[in-house]
């Protein structure tokens, strides 16, 4: 739970509605850290007895390195969510520093979406001939496909996120690539694609996959 936000509180529903799916939290051995604001690390540890503890005790948090070190380097900005969310892990032996185009498995690995913040990383997953991209802060509204240079306040450098969102367009726009996006009202899963020579993004609905 974090003082003063309580749009960011603790869901005890959502360890038992992943539990209820199939993935008890001790079974979970790869958490994907797209970066470290606070809105992206919450679940990586829980309150337990008044301390803050790794959610998932048997996995590999994966953080990027460049993404990590910008925010040791400075203790200001969103540093003050790091001693809940990743110091616990941290301390735990549980993080490995990786670089921003690590491969997690053969079906999945990181692609480098720095703008947002320093290390930011989106998740590329492709099996069976299919792809899906999950975008982390790369956009936070599907207009962001249409207008690349629309930014967000939040954005560490606007101008190098959006040369990301460019590079992710020109890679997978008309491709049939899913496109999940992290902060989109729901449906928040659709495909990036050109019509009459500007750039749209088409929602799906859950029959769609």
């Amino acid at each position: 739970d974090m003082a003063g936000l309580p749009g960011f509180t603790g869901d005890p529903a959502f360890l038992k509605r992943l539990t209820a799916a199939g993935f008890a939290p001790e079974t979970i051995d790869i958490v994907c850290c797209t970066h470290l604001h606070f809105d992206h690390v919450g679940w990586n540890t829980k309150l337990e007895d008044g301390k803050w503890v790794p959610t998932f005790p048997n996995a590999r948090y994966l953080f990027c390195r460049a993404e990590y070190e910008s925010w040791m380097a400075e203790p200001g900005g969103y540093a003050w969510n790091l001693p809940d969310t990743v110091a616990p892990v941290v301390d735990a032996g549980l993080v490995d520093l990786v670089d921003p185009d690590h491969r997690v498995t053969s079906e999945v690995r990181f692609i480098p979406t720095p703008g947002h913040s320093p290390g930011h990383m989106s998740v590329l997953v492709e099996s069976n001939g299919a792809r899906a991209l999950i975008t982390g802060d790369a956009t936070h509204h599907p207009v962001q496909w249409a207008e690349t240079d629309w930014g967000m306040s939040g954005d560490w450098d606007g101008a190098q996120a959006a040369d990301s969102r460019r590079e992710m367009r020109a890679e997978h726009g008309d491709t049939g690539t899913l496109i999940l996006g992290t902060h989109y009202a729901a449906p928040s899963a659709g495909h990036i694609v050109s019509v009459n020579g500007e750039w749209e993004f088409h929602a799906s609905t859950e029959t769609e996959f």
